[in-house]
């Protein structure tokens, strides 16, 4: 069961993994071996950020073999981080994992910086790699782990940053600065990833969300729960949707909630663009389309995001039904 600690890399860092121990002190043919059969756990999509370094960092065996188990450590802490908190759909869950992930990362990369302390060798030293080879293999080692932790929190960071409170969110940089010590590192760091295959940016819709603009606190709220009471007494939501749920849709901030939809596609559309014409909600950020909207915070029927409603149109017998639903936010 994934305590979501990094186990793993703790495992490397302070238990019977430690690659520096007699009991690890192996030939390269044999890191070799346990190297090929050690698969490669699959990194999720979209994530946001990379690890980066020179091929001829990994100059080894052993040091390949751990950065396998690193990568590995991250990619199941992320696959798993991922599937709980979506599947769940909220809040609560994605801050519990988020704290536990940071918590990890922060312990642990303190525990990697001490070792580093302990070697008689520095990144300034990788010049001439027969000498002192074991300990640049382990400081190698130790400086892929400080970047894979790194590179973990910022995806949870990034990916459920409507959690987060803004002010404690940090880039790459700071976050270095913060806990390891220094911003830039010769031998692994981590990047954001900008740009796609075309060079153009990518944009971020993935957490995106209406905003209902309304500065009464208490009558956003009151409205909002009439809103999401009409929608269930039509039956265009189902009963059992979580209220927190809509009003996170339209709570202008990132979100990964969704609500399935089950009555007619043109009737969400018709809700939407109506209550965008009136000026009651606005895309958020603004940059992006109802579509983007749409497509990540609705589902459909079958539990699958909603796609493009564009050529779907209003029926006749609904008109009555949508004024009454829009009717509930001034």
């Amino acid at each position: 069961m994934n305590t979501f600690k990094l186990d793993v890399i703790d495992t490397i860092l302070n238990k019977h993994l430690q690659p520096w121990t007699d009991s690890n002190e192996r030939p390269d043919s044999s890191y070799r071996e346990m190297l090929s059969t050690t698969w490669e756990i699959p990194m999720p999509t979209d994530l946001k950020y990379r690890l980066r370094y020179e091929r001829h960092m990994l100059f080894t065996y052993r040091v390949r073999y751990y950065c396998r188990l690193t990568d590995n450590a991250v990619a199941d802490h992320l696959r798993q981080a991922f599937s709980s908190i979506d599947s769940d759909q909220g809040e609560y869950m994605a801050a519990y994992l988020l704290k536990l992930t940071r918590e990890a990362v922060t312990t642990l990369i303190a525990d990697a910086v001490i070792c580093c302390q302990n070697l008689s060798v520095t990144s300034d030293d990788l010049t001439n790699f027969n000498d002192k080879r074991r300990e640049k293999e382990f400081l190698i080692i130790l400086h892929y782990v400080i970047a894979s932790l790194v590179r973990c929190w910022m995806e949870m960071q990034d990916r459920y940053q409507y959690v987060c409170d803004q002010s404690d969110l940090q880039d790459v940089a700071s976050f270095y600065a913060s806990v390891v010590g220094r911003v830039t590192d010769s031998i692994a760091y981590v990047e954001q990833i900008e740009d796609n295959e075309d060079g153009n940016k990518q944009p971020k819709i993935l957490t995106c969300s209406f905003l209902y603009i309304n500065n009464d606190e208490y009558d956003r709220n009151t409205s909002l729960t009439a809103f999401y009471n009409k929608l269930r007494e039509y039956e265009q939501i189902p009963t059992e949707t979580d209220q927190k749920h809509l009003f996170a849709i339209f709570g202008g901030k990132h979100t990964n909630c969704t609500v399935k939809w089950i009555g007619k596609e043109a009737t969400l559309k018709t809700i939407i663009f109506k209550l965008k014409e009136k000026g009651t909600i606005c895309t958020w950020p603004k940059e992006y389309s109802i579509w983007d909207v749409i497509t990540h915070r609705f589902k459909d029927k079958d539990g699958n995001p909603m796609k493009d409603l564009s050529s779907y149109k209003e029926g006749m017998k609904t008109k009555d039904m949508v004024a009454d639903i829009i009717s509930t936010l001034s």
